[in-house]
């Protein structure tokens, strides 16, 4: 991901103590969780939970022009922008 450019600059300075990733989240939210935490950074796969929030997704390539999709009508291959809404009162947030 991203970070991983500091995952040497991590591993010297903690003296090769494991790094741990339990979930991808955002101040909004949790997307997903890591079912297998003590695997190296670099091959984190993250399991998404959709009952943490309601997510919509907008299409953002060709064609379809921004049309809002909920899960089950995602398709494979496509791009999509998550819109959140949470139970606090967050209502449709684009996380771009």
């Amino acid at each position: 991901g991203q970070m991983s450019q500091y995952i040497p600059i991590l591993e010297f300075y903690s003296n090769k103590l494991p790094l741990i990733s339990p979930y991808y989240a955002s101040s909004e939210t949790i997307f997903g969780v890591n079912v297998n935490p003590l695997c190296k950074p670099q091959d984190v796969s993250y399991t998404f939970m959709p009952n943490m929030s309601y997510f919509e997704f907008v299409t953002i390539d060709g064609g379809n022009n921004g049309e809002i999709v909920d899960l089950v009508n995602v398709k494979i291959g496509c791009s999509y922008e998550v819109l959140v809404t949470n139970q606090f009162g967050l209502y449709r947030y684009r996380m771009g």
